[in-house]
């Protein structure tokens, strides 16, 4: 009886030790196919985010590091170095309009040479010509309609200055000089812009 017990107690022990290495392979096998996983979805986004879509309507700044290096301005795709080394940064090319003042802003206050107050609001039409010297010096659309808004009101205040009243608004023929005055407005701006050489102020016009 005591060479059963104690051969009992061998076949018992061994069965906890089997039972143990199979837990313990089952736990590697599971981290490993985990393991996998997740390097397998380190590589899809890493695969992802390297591709780059520029459609007809913009054009991509590539950025490493934060610092603006290359300018897709053609419609295709392209490859770059994955995050977070490499970032797309998409500049519209359409036409834009800004409005001086904004809508939702009263028109702004003006003399003229004859000393009459005047209210007055322009649009301009103004798009990026230089997307990398754009990123590099303006770097978003809010900060190029701040400097033009701020060029176009200058460019106003001058040129309305040096007109009488009556050559904004008149009834008379060959008196009234609008379209000489937006013109010299436009001009005005373009100067003031040259060191943004990044847009292109097309046109100013008085509403």
């Amino acid at each position: 009886l005591g060479t059963l017990y104690r051969r009992s107690l061998r076949v018992r022990r061994f069965g906890r030790v089997e039972d143990r290495q199979a837990s313990v392979c089952w736990s590697m096998a599971f981290m490993k196919k985990w393991v996998f996983l997740a390097l397998l979805a380190l590589a899809l986004a890493a695969g992802y985010s390297s591709v780059v879509v520029v459609d007809e309507t913009r054009m991509t700044v590539i950025t490493r590091f934060g610092n603006p290096t290359r300018n897709l301005t053609e419609p295709g795709l392209y490859f770059k170095a994955p995050l977070p080394v490499d970032r797309a940064m998409a500049v519209d090319k359409r036409l834009l309009v800004l409005d001086v003042p904004s809508r939702e802003e009263p028109p702004r206050e003006f003399l003229t040479l004859d000393k009459k107050n005047i209210e007055v609001s322009t649009y301009a039409c103004w798009k990026v010509t230089d997307a990398l010297q754009f990123m590099k010096t303006l770097t978003s659309r809010e900060s190029a309609e701040a400097i033009l808004r701020d060029a176009i009101l200058s460019a106003c205040g001058k040129t309305l200055a040096s007109h009488p009243l009556s050559e904004m608004f008149s009834i008379t023929e060959g008196q009234m000089k609008l379209g000489d005055i937006q013109r010299t407005i436009h001009e005005g701006c373009e100067a003031q812009l040259e060191k943004a050489n990044a847009i292109d102020n097309v046109d100013v016009r008085l509403k």
